[in-house]
């Protein structure tokens, strides 16, 4: 993986912060962070042999997304969370259940 150059408060990350940390950009705080602790399990390097700039940015996507100045400050510049994503498949493609809800008389 390429090597990021310092980012300060000044400075906007060079790499996707949502996709670092696995979430979509209309995840909450909570979402946020619960995704971060799940992956600092997986890629710290005391329980494996652990990639420590991943763990960097793991780190920094944490701290701009947990924060609303600075995650108002990268979805602006980065036109994130502007459009919601069209839906990836039709309703008749849902489970069963869904359906059924859907076709549920008035």
């Amino acid at each position: 993986m390429a090597n990021y150059p310092a980012v300060t408060r000044e400075t906007l990350p060079r790499f996707d912060l949502y996709g670092e940390l696995e979430v979509s950009p209309f995840a909450s705080v909570g979402t946020i962070e619960a995704a971060f602790r799940a992956l600092v399990k997986q890629h710290h390097p005391d329980v494996s042999s652990g990639d420590e700039s991943r763990m960097t940015r793991l780190n920094l996507a944490r701290e701009w997304l947990t924060d609303p100045e600075l995650r108002g400050r990268y979805d602006r510049e980065t036109d994130r969370g502007r459009q919601i994503p069209a839906a990836r498949r039709s309703l008749e493609s849902h489970s069963v259940v869904t359906r059924f809800m859907f076709d549920w008389p008035a």
